[in-house]
C-alpha cells in the first residue's frame, strides 16, 4: 500500500486498525480499476453522457476519499472537462490518470 494513502486513513479518518485499512484499500483497488475500465470504453464510444459523467464522478470521490495524491489532480480535471463537456480534456485526463495508476500499481 502507499504510505500516503496509509498516513490519510490515520491522520485524516482517524482509522487505525490495519486490517479495516487493507478491507478499505482492497476495495478502492477493485472500484478503480472498475471505473477506469468502463471510462475507457465509454471514452473510446465517443460518449460525453451522464453515465460518463457519473462514473468519473464516483471515481474522483473514490481516489479523495483515499487521500490517493497522486492521482487527485487528474480526477478532479477529468471531472471537470466532463461536466463541461470537453471529451478532448476528458480524454487526456483520463490517459494520464491511467497511466499513472498502471505505474503506480505494476510497481507494488
Amino acid at each position: 500500500m502507499i504510505q500516503s494513502i496509509r498516513t490519510h486513513f490515520q491522520d485524516s479518518l482517524g482509522i487505525d486498525d490495519e486490517d479495516l485499512i487493507q478491507e478499505i484499500y482492497a476495495e478502492y483497488i477493485k472500484e478503480t480499476k472498475k471505473n477506469c475500465k468502463i471510462i475507457g470504453e465509454l471514452l473510446a464510444q465517443g460518449q460525453n453522457s451522464k453515465e460518463l459523467c457519473g462514473v468519473i464522478h464516483t471515481l474522483k470521490g473514490c481516489i479523495l476519499n483515499v487521500g490517493h495524491a497522486e492521482l487527485e489532480q487528474f480526477a478532479i480535471d477529468m471531472n471537470n472537462a466532463a461536466k463541461q463537456n470537453d471529451p478532448d480534456e476528458c480524454r487526456r485526463n483520463f490517459q494520464l490518470l491511467n497511466s499513472n495508476y498502471k505505474k503506480i500499481y505494476e510497481s507494488l
